[in-house]
Order: C-alpha cells, then structure tokens, then sequence
C-alpha cells in the first residue's frame, strides 16, 4: 500500500510540474551562447558520485567542444563551488535538492530556470534516475536530445512516465560495474562510439603554502562505513612518531564530535582540527598539499584521487567495486586497506553477519595492518619498527 501511495504521489506531482510548465514557462528561442549551442549536464548525487564523474565532464567538453557548444552542470549546491574554475565548464547551476523536493515555489521557479534557457541536449548522468529530480528536469529542459540510463528494478515510475522524457537511454549497467565505467557508458551513447573511462583529475583550486602534514577524513555518511575513532587516533599516534608528520583533520560539521573523539584519545598528538572551517574547494587544497590522506571509504577519498595526492582508504566491502577498486588501467595512487577475507564483498550494505554498529569488515580491520600499509608504501624501513 506504501508504494502504491508513492506511485500516485509522484505521478500527481510529476503532472503537476508538467502543466504549471506549459503555462508558466516558455522555452527559450534564439536565445543561443554567442551562436553556440546549449548542453546540459545533470548529476544530483554525493559528493564521491560527482568527483568520479570529472574525467566524463572533460570527455563532454571534448565532444563539446567551446567554439560550439556552451556546457551547463547543474549539481547539489553545496558541491557546486568546487567546480568554480573548472575548465571544462562555461556555468555551474547549484540546485538545494531539499528545497527542491519540499518547496513548489523554489521547485517551479528551478525548472522554469531550466525551461527558459533552451537547451539543445540535456544528460542525467545519475546512474538511479528518480522521476521527481532529474527525469523532470530532463522534461523541463524541452531539449531536441535527452540521454540517461534504463531505469533499475524497482523503479515503477521512472519506467512508466520517466522514461517518456528522454530520446536515449544508456542500457542499464551491471550493479558492480565501477563509477567510472558508468559514466563512460553513457558518454558513449552520446558520442556514438566506444569511450574508455579515465581517473578523474581536478588541479584547478591550487595547493597551499604549508606542508609538511597528513590529512584524516575519519567521516563517512553511513556511521557503519566508519572506522573507529580510536583506531584512527592510535593509527596518527604511530604515524606522527615515525615520520613526524602533524595529523590534519577535515570533514563537515556533522564529523566535529568524530574529530573531537580523535583529539582527546591522543592528547599528545598536535592536530590541526579543521572539521566544519573548510569549503570544498579549501578541502580539496588542503587534500592536494598533504603528504598523503587516509579516509574511510567516503567522498574525500575520490577529492584525494583526483587532486593526485596519495590515498590510503580503510573500506569496507559494502559496494568495494563500485566505488573502491578503480579498473587497475586508471593507475591511481590509492591504496585499499581492508580484511583479507572479500567473499562477502560487494553486499550493498546487506551485510550477511552479525551487525554491531558498524560493518564486521571495517571492524576487523586493526590499527596494525592499517599502519603498516601506510608506512610500507611511504617509507619501508619504518614499517620494520612496528
């Protein structure tokens, strides 16, 4: 009955949006970039999902190329200013999907936006389409081509009334296929030809003056994707010891009591606390001038991938090969730190053992084996210390 009552309310909403359009936003007409045409690109997803979407945005730019195309991203607006600078970009659209979905003020005024501009081609690069986001947008958009992926099982009604608002729609990729090679797949029903994916590389926010330190990122979305606060305190405790290197801590503000935890169990240790002080791109600075990053399998493991700082992630197995193990073509300096044991690899968070608060995979990870890696990649005689 539950789903029955979120088929009808998206379906009323979603013909809601469709007649307010029609009567209260025309699409643009001749409203061309400098005689160019209007692209635009769509990923509404978490922070990780779009830094590993960067590389696809350097592809587009070369299909679409600037003498003849202008490239709009509209993403989450908190993620937004980190692409202020990129290259492969001519505007960056903010779009509060809380606001979005709540308030039909600000919702009506985001796709009149969008009707208004008169786009030539729109793509949903989000992997999971939802019919009350992007395949609205894609409807909104009146474009002459809309491309984005099958909808999934499950998905009633972006199958049903999504899927109308699109020209092209990308087979639907296997569940464990990598990020990356997602966002390839779809480039390449764009392009018509084969399109092999790339790391993702964002050099545009610069590096700063300091060096000399490590970067944590202890936070993760989901507490049971978290490696314990201690461990990581006993794991800056060895590092620092062994190659007096100062602990930088960043996160949001919901990762200052993590941070907190860390300061206090390891008292003699001389972080720098910068949870909740930091933007993204001020993030992704300090990520880019830090010896190296260790971070739980989370949004700023990919911003350290991308910013080409060495990374060392303490993962789980929940989704290990969507996110984690990058195709070994790619060559990114990332270093996996997990159990031995991966049967159980890939469970998508329906973990099959015994669940105490967190994943028993990043559980059975030890402050040894962690500490180990990271020196044993950094500096091979200290690790014979340990």
């Amino acid at each position: 009955m539950n789903y029955l009552r979120l088929i009808s309310r998206n379906t009323f909403q979603a013909a809601l949006d469709s007649l307010l359009l029609r009567f209260f936003a025309n699409r643009g007409k001749g409203n061309k970039a400098g005689g160019r045409e209007k692209v635009c690109l769509l990923r509404l997803d978490g922070l990780g999902d779009v830094v590993l979407f960067v590389d696809a945005l350097r592809g587009y730019r070369d299909l679409f190329d600037t003498k003849d195309y202008e490239i709009t991203f509209i993403t989450e607006d908190w993620i937004a200013p980190l692409f202020e600078g990129c290259p492969y970009l001519d505007k960056i659209t903010g779009c509060d999907t809380r606001r979005f979905k709540k308030d039909l003020t600000y919702r009506l005024r985001f796709l009149a936006a969008i009707r208004r501009e008169g786009y030539d081609v729109f793509i949903n690069s989000c992997i999971n389409r939802e019919l009350l986001y992007g395949d609205i947008m894609a409807h909104a958009s009146a474009a002459g081509r809309t491309y984005g992926f099958q909808p999934g099982h499950g998905q009633a009604c972006e199958k049903v009334l999504g899927s109308r608002f699109y020209t092209d729609l990308a087979a639907r990729p296997a569940r464990d296929m990598h990020e990356t090679e997602k966002n390839a797949a779809l480039a390449g029903l764009v392009a018509g030809r084969t399109v092999r994916p790339g790391k993702p590389r964002m050099d545009w926010h610069g590096r700063p003056d300091k060096t000399g330190y490590f970067v944590i990122a202890p936070g993760a979305k989901d507490a049971v994707r978290r490696w314990p606060e201690a461990r990581f305190a006993s794991l800056c405790g060895i590092l620092y010891r062994q190659l007096k290197l100062a602990p930088v801590i960043i996160g949001g503000k919901n990762d200052s009591r993590i941070a907190d935890a860390i300061v206090k169990a390891a008292p003699k240790i001389p972080f720098a606390d910068k949870t909740g002080k930091l933007d993204l791109p001020a993030s992704a600075r300090e990520i880019s001038g830090a010896r190296f990053l260790i971070s739980n399998e989370s949004g700023p493991a990919h911003l350290g991938v991308a910013t080409g700082t060495k990374t060392f992630v303490i993962a789980s197995g929940n989704s290990f090969a969507r996110y984690v193990s990058y195709p070994e073509h790619l060559g990114v300096d990332q270093i996996v730190i997990h159990q031995g044991d991966t049967a159980c690899f890939n469970c998508h968070g329906n973990c099959v053992h015994k669940n105490r608060g967190i994943f028993p995979c990043i559980e059975n990870i030890t402050v040894e084996q962690a500490a180990q890696a990271v020196l044993e990649n950094l500096k091979p005689e200290t690790a014979r210390g340990l």
